[in-house]
């Protein structure tokens, strides 16, 4: 048996673990996304992952999160949807990167230092060994900076969404129709948006 020493097997792993990391940085990107759908869209987790991943574009899915932002957060935060909307404008710009980096034929030597590409295609072309490296690693950051960024703003989005509708329930707590036909104003009332009483009602009334 051939013995291979650590620095041999450390220059053909080069390639291949660059790749995959963005592979990874992609699918993160992925996910966030699909949490800002999911917050979005106010569907469960399961029936949301049944309608996103129904979609087999990923170009479609950001389509269908950038719709939902401008329904519902740009009317009343327009600053908070232009930034989001921002960030998914960034992903698509990276996405053609991704895809080159991902769906290109390299010619792997088993050593990082003079693979190249099979076919030169985009970001890529003219890049060879580790000047290849750091082009594919310079897109693996900007997806991983693209998560964050969605991942903070999956935290911004969570408490404006939560006081709209908590808006929306004290509107209609005040707008009670059983209570309105009382001539009640500030006394609840056994409606179903009525507030609780302290103690049951007696059973004639």
């Amino acid at each position: 048996m051939i013995k291979v020493s650590d620095e041999t097997i450390r220059k053909a792993n080069e390639i291949p673990l660059t790749v995959g990391r963005a592979a990874i940085a992609w699918n993160t990107v992925q996910h966030s996304i699909f949490q800002l759908f999911e917050i979005l869209s106010g569907l469960d987790l399961e029936s949301a992952k049944s309608v996103y991943f129904a979609v087999k574009s990923d170009r479609n899915q950001r389509d269908m999160v950038t719709e939902l932002v401008n329904h519902k957060i740009k009317p009343k935060n327009p600053k908070l949807a232009a930034k989001v909307r921002s960030v998914l404008g960034s992903v698509d710009s990276l996405s053609g990167r991704r895809n080159e980096t991902l769906h290109v034929v390299y010619v792997d030597s088993l050593d990082g230092a003079k693979t190249r590409l099979l076919h030169d295609v985009g970001h890529l072309k003219g890049k060879i060994g580790q000047e290849l490296i750091v082009e594919i690693h310079k897109t693996t950051m900007e997806l991983l900076d693209c998560a964050i960024d969605l991942e903070r703003l999956n935290r911004e989005i969570t408490p404006f969404l939560f006081s709209e509708q908590k808006k929306l329930i004290e509107g209609l707590l005040l707008n009670n129709p059983l209570r309105n036909l009382a001539g009640e104003t500030n006394q609840g009332g056994f409606g179903l948006l009525g507030d609780f009483p302290k103690k049951s009602p007696h059973a004639e009334s």
